[in-house]
This record gives structure tokens, sequence and C-alpha cells, in this order.
């Protein structure tokens, strides 16, 4: 579930896949490598009603290859660091995560 990359670089698309989110940055898979410390516009599309996009600049921290992978290609783990995030929008995010987590957690209850 969830939103596609599109023009990755001007040349892939991504298709909604699982990412590692925090009110402080987030950790995903790309198709190509990022040098650290590459300033990078993100766009994150919250599944709210009303849907929100929340815009913040992040820097790359990390990217190193993802050596087993079940997929054709090379892939990397990419962690990016939020640097410049407008408040309000950093607390819909932190809202929206532990919104997520109490779903979860309540799903894995209810299985019990």
């Amino acid at each position: 579930d969830g939103f596609k990359l599109v023009k990755w670089n001007n040349r892939v698309e991504i298709m909604p896949l699982t990412v590692n989110l925090s009110g402080g940055g987030l950790r995903f898979k790309t198709p190509e490598y990022l040098e650290p410390a590459t300033l990078v516009a993100v766009s994150l599309f919250l599944p709210l009603t009303p849907p929100q996009v929340i815009h913040v600049v992040a820097e790359t921290l990390r990217c190193s290859e993802i050596m087993l992978n079940r997929e054709r290609g090379t892939s990397y783990s990419t962690a990016l660091r939020f640097h410049f995030i407008n408040d309000k929008d950093q607390e819909t995010l932190i809202a929206f995560i532990f919104s997520e987590q109490r779903r979860l957690l309540s799903g894995r209850a209810g299985t019990r």
C-alpha cells in the first residue's frame, strides 16, 4: 500500500515500499548510490484524512549496497536526515508515526 516515487533522478519509478520513518529522517531502498552529505528534496505523502504532503530537505547520512537482494540490479539502503522541515509538519509526521504504531500494536494484540 502506498504511493510510488516518480522521476527518481529523471529516469525510473520506484513502486511503493516500506520505509523506516522517524521524526528526524528516513531510510529506504534506492536504485542508485547517493553520496553522503548530498542534499535531497523529499515529498512525503501521508495517508491521512485528507491526505497530506510534507516537503523537506534531507541530507544523505549513509548509502550502502544491499548485498542480498531478491530483485535484479543493484540497490542501496539510503539513510537521510531531515535538514529543513517546518515545525508544524514535523509535529504532523510524529503524530502520524505514533498513530501507525498504535494501529500496528492493536492489530497484534487482537491476534493473541
